[in-house]
């Protein structure tokens, strides 16, 4: 019997993050880390659903004012009124990981 393998959160984290820049398919990537790929689909799953968080919007104050997003984790992210849309998606997509 082969005895299963036993993977930090951590781990799963970083091969995670490391698939979404390989390029490479799930299975492929799983494959190549030696990780059972219906494993491996559900540590992406897991890891999506833990990437949306609930979001309470409140009006604005005043034309200059900004949006202010506070993590699970306590971490803050402040967006001027006037930013640039790409960088926050480049952001969103990078806390993502």
């Amino acid at each position: 019997m082969r005895k299963m393998k036993q993977y930090s959160q951590e781990r799963k984290q970083a091969l995670v993050s490391a698939w979404q820049l390989s390029g490479l398919t799930q299975t492929a990537f799983a494959k190549q880390n030696d990780v059972h790929a219906g494993t491996f689909s559900h540590w992406v799953r897991k890891a999506r659903e833990a990437a949306f968080v609930e979001v309470e919007l409140a009006p604005a104050a005043s034309p200059s004012a900004c949006f202010e997003i506070t993590l699970e984790s306590g971490d803050r992210i402040v967006v001027p009124a006037h930013f640039d849309t790409q960088s926050l998606q480049t952001l969103v997509q990078v806390l993502r990981c």
